[in-house]
């Protein structure tokens, strides 16, 4: 879920823990009970930035890895060796998200949690431009922040970024690639409205699921339609 060094932040992210912790495992076991069942082809999906598995445990957890056909593509060389040490099933590779070797729309699905804000705007660009270029089928992207803006708003630090990142120009870009069937999710909105969960500790996080043709997005059971009168 994050650290902060913040506390006012880190107390947020305790808050968010303890209002879950009596359901994590039972959502978590409800996945895998209902995925153990599916009997299916496996789904080729590359991780950008997968980190030390950061996300794939989660995946291995709910029983979500034996119906993937994995790669994690990091650019720490430690990060892939924690991942390879925790999953050795699975598949991970230190590669540069900027330019990576497979072939134009080589996987169904690229995946992306919380790197293009790191990125400076051309960089981030080019990320995006990659992930649609291997992407056959589509995209799942998370953002830890989002803005209604019109603009990136780019801030450095150091040696990284920490931008703000415009969604209709993010969605701008997938239309230019070709991704018009789009699921954007605003996380803290869609948690209030939906579930009436108001614990959200990142309002700026977003979620966007792209396809080039609908598959996912129209089985989602997102329902943000703002509430009738």
């Amino acid at each position: 879920m994050g650290t902060y060094r913040n506390p006012v932040k880190h107390a947020a992210v305790r808050r968010v823990d303890a209002g879950i912790a009596d359901r994590e495992g039972e959502f978590t076991a409800r996945w895998r009970e209902r995925l153990d069942r599916l009997e299916t082809d496996p789904v080729s999906l590359i991780e950008f930035a997968c980190g030390s598995a950061n996300d794939y445990r989660t995946f291995a957890e709910a029983g979500l890895g034996p119906h993937l056909d994995y790669l994690g593509v990091d650019l720490s060389e430690k990060n892939i060796a924690n991942a390879r040490r925790r999953h050795p099933e699975a598949r991970f590779e230190v590669g540069d998200i900027l330019r990576l070797p497979p072939d134009d729309g080589a996987f169904d699905y690229v995946v992306a949690s919380d790197i293009f804000e790191h990125l400076s705007p051309e960089a981030m660009e080019r990320a995006l431009d990659e992930a649609m270029r291997l992407a056959r089928e589509g995209l799942i992207l998370t953002f830890f922040n989002m803005a209604d803006a019109p603009d990136h708003e780019v801030r450095r630090r150091r040696a990284y970024h920490w931008n703000t990142l415009s969604r209709p120009r993010i969605e701008d870009r997938l239309d230019g690639g070709g991704f018009g069937t789009r699921l954007v999710i605003p996380v803290a909105r869609w948690l209030q409205r939906v579930h009436g969960y108001p614990h959200s500790y990142n309002r700026r996080a977003w979620t966007i699921v792209a396809e080039r043709e609908p598959r996912i997005v129209p089985a989602v059971p997102h329902h943000l339609e703002e509430p009738s009168a």
